[in-house]
């Protein structure tokens, strides 16, 4: 699948070990410290996640390495699910809806990012892109585009999406289980400036 003209890593990850995410908040200081107060230049916030990945086959092993060969390690990019329920929504979203409501979270306040996408695993696995957030009530009312063709249920999942490239140089593949089971973990660098 693709979106927006990039690969969609649309593979799920092992829930254990826990998938991890790490912020990039870098900021610089712009101004002398007087009377203990600084004035900082924050840049945008973005990610490292880190998921791992189980392999029965050395067929799906070699899948694996030649997925990572073909973006040669931090040079291509692609987009990557956040693998964890970011939104939950308050009510079902109608087919052709181009708004969604959800249980207010207050996730962006720390953050600071400007292009936000979501992804939502169905049978029929959509990508779209945020275009506004508003508060209302205690929840958010999100809008997007392009719109749920087929609606949404409460229970699904709705979850970020990043543009990412890999955040390591070389494919390291661990054998488990006494060798009848491989893993392999994958770091990927959220790309925030490039995000479409």
């Amino acid at each position: 699948m693709t979106y927006q003209g990039y690969y969609v890593f649309d593979v799920r990850p092992l829930k254990s070990p826990e998938p991890g995410m790490d912020f990039l908040n870098e900021y610089v200081l712009v101004g002398n410290q007087i009377q203990q107060q600084a004035k900082y230049s924050h840049k945008l916030t973005e990610r490292t996640l880190k998921f791992s990945y189980l392999q029965s086959s050395a067929t799906e092993r070699e899948w694996y390495r030649r997925f990572f060969d073909s973006y040669k390690g931090r040079y291509g990019k692609f987009w990557v699910p956040s693998w964890k329920r970011d939104y939950s929504l308050a009510v079902a979203a109608a087919p052709g809806a181009s708004q969604f409501r959800c249980v207010q979270a207050f996730r962006s306040s720390a953050l600071r990012g400007y292009k936000r996408h979501l992804y939502i695993p169905t049978d029929s696995s959509l990508c779209t892109k945020i275009q506004a957030v508003s508060s209302n009530l205690g929840e958010e009312v999100i809008t997007i585009n392009p719109y749920f063709v087929n609606g949404l249920v409460i229970v699904g999942e709705i979850m970020d999406l990043y543009l990412c490239r890999f955040d390591d140089d070389s494919f390291r593949c661990e054998m488990v289980d006494n060798g009848a089971w491989s893993q392999v973990q994958f770091s990927f660098q959220e790309l925030q400036k490039e995000t479409p």
